[in-house]
């Protein structure tokens, strides 16, 4: 990965705002899309294509890690399980414009969809991304993770369990729900482990908050904490995170 990179996260099928944010940035930089690159907008195998044509580092969001248990955990219980969560209902479904980005029916059923998803997904080596995506990606100054960190837990503590989770997604069994890519409460905490030593950037819940407020810390202490997701389908804009400059940027919806 180049020394400079840029974290994008919560990008939800917005591949025109991603496209904007590598114009600005150019081959110069590396990317990391901090999860939920689909669902939600428009263009999810956008998404993809993009990522694979800058060679973006993907770290698994709740999103990608219940769309790999329902197209790929090995046990039928469970990944039925993950199909119905992925199809749900109401504010409860995760699945929104992903299959129409690719070309599939809604009115399948989930196993049908699911399936019909992963044969189109892998042949346009889409599911590759997915299924070599890390849980975290951790530099000399930044931890990039799609919601938090427990603040109460040592980081060497915290390693294991991140490197545990590895192993369930390498492994493909999406037992459970990592905290750590799923917590409402790591995600909009102020608190890092205090062994950290280096800025937590998350994504995961969408504030609406402004720039100001996203970088915690300020200009007076060290900062801990940068909140990148917000509310891209209300017209908020796209936050993005600089190495280089270590602030954040905004991208403004047309």
């Amino acid at each position: 990965m180049n020394e400079q990179f840029v974290v994008v996260s919560d990008i939800h099928g917005q591949a025109e705002l991603l496209e904007r944010v590598i114009n600005r940035y150019g081959d110069d930089v590396s990317y990391i899309l901090n999860g939920d690159m689909i669902d939600r907008g428009p263009d999810s195998r956008g998404i993809f294509d993009i990522a694979a044509d800058i060679g973006a580092n993907i770290i698994l969001g709740n999103h990608e890690w219940v769309l790999l248990g329902a197209m790929n955990d090995p046990n039928p219980e469970r990944r039925a399980a993950w199909q119905e969560t992925w199809f749900g209902i109401g504010s409860m479904r995760y699945e929104n414009q992903a299959l129409q980005s690719y070309g599939i029916g809604s009115r399948l059923s989930p196993e049908e969809a699911a399936s019909e998803l992963k044969e189109t997904m892998l042949r346009l080596g889409h599911l590759s991304l997915l299924e070599n995506a890390k849980i975290y990606n951790e530099t000399p100054g930044v931890l990039v993770v799609h919601s938090g960190l427990p603040s109460d837990i040592r980081m060497e503590r915290i390693h294991e369990r991140l490197d545990s989770y590895l192993v369930m997604h390498q492994a493909n069994q999406y037992v459970d729900e990592p905290e750590e890519l799923f917590s409402a409460k790591l995600a909009t905490s102020y608190k890092a482990p205090r062994d950290l030593s280096k800025l937590l950037v998350t994504g995961h819940i969408h504030y609406r908050r402004p720039l100001s407020e996203r970088l915690y810390g300020g200009t007076s202490i060290k900062p801990t904490r940068a909140y990148l997701a917000s509310c891209l389908d209300l017209g908020d804009p796209l936050y993005v995170y600089e190495s280089w400059s270590g602030q954040i940027a905004a991208f403004e919806q047309p």
